[in-house]
C-alpha cells in the first residue's frame, strides 16, 4: 500500500494507520550497549548487563501513536513527527521510581501492535517523557499516570520481529 503525500513524497510507512497498541516496553537509552538497524528494520538491541525493560500490557485504546511526515522535498527537509500517549494504572513503588526517571531521561518504546506487527520507537535520539499524575475520586475511574512524547527525527519508527521483541530483558 502506498499514498502520495502533499509534499508529493510516496511513503506508505506515514500513511498507515497502526491497529493499536497492546504491549510496550519501555528502555532506558542509557542501558542500551548497542541498536542498529537495515532498511528500517531493527538488526540489533542489546541491553547493558544487569539491564532491563520495563513491560506493559495495555488496550489499544488506551495507547496511541502516530507518525506524520515533516517538511517536503521542496523545502530540502524531511523528516517525521512521532507522538506516544499511554495511561499506566498503577502507582506502586516500581512504578513511581520508573516515573522519575521517565521525566528525566531518553528512552526507546518497543510496541506490539494487535495486528501483530512490532516496532521501536526512538531510535535515533530517545524518546523524552511528560509525566502526569491522575488520582480521581474514589470510584470516579483512573488512578495512575498519563505520559506522553512526541518527537521528531529523520527515520521513521523501525519495525522489529516478535524474536527480538521476546529477547528483550524484563524486570
Amino acid at each position: 500500500m502506498s499514498c502520495l503525500l502533499s509534499s508529493g513524497i510516496n511513503d506508505a510507512n506515514v500513511c498507515r494507520k497502526p491497529a493499536g497498541v497492546v504491549e510496550f516496553i519501555l528502555i532506558n537509552k542509557v542501558d542500551v550497549s548497542d541498536v542498529d538497524h537495515t532498511n528500517f528494520v531493527l538488526t540489533t538491541l542489546t541491553l547493558a548487563t544487569s539491564k532491563y525493560g520495563y513491560k506493559f500490557t495495555t488496550k489499544p485504546e488506551m495507547t496511541d501513536y502516530s507518525v506524520k511526515s515533516i517538511g517536503s522535498s521542496e523545502s530540502g527537509g524531511h523528516g517525521y513527527e512521532t507522538t506516544f500517549k499511554t495511561k499506566l494504572f498503577s502507582n506502586d513503588g516500581t512504578i513511581i521510581a520508573l516515573m522519575d526517571t521517565l521525566a528525566k531521561g531518553q528512552y526507546y518504546v518497543a510496541i506490539k501492535n494487535n495486528d501483530g506487527t512490532y516496532e521501536l520507537l526512538g531510535y535515533e535520539n530517545g524518546l523524552t517523557f511528560s509525566v502526569e499524575r491522575m488520582l480521581e475520586a474514589k470510584y470516579d475511574g483512573f488512578n495512575g499516570y498519563n505520559i506522553s512524547a512526541t518527537f521528531r527525527s529523520d527515520t521513521p519508527q523501525l519495525s522489529m520481529t516478535s524474536q527480538m521483541y521476546s529477547a528483550i530483558p524484563l524486570t
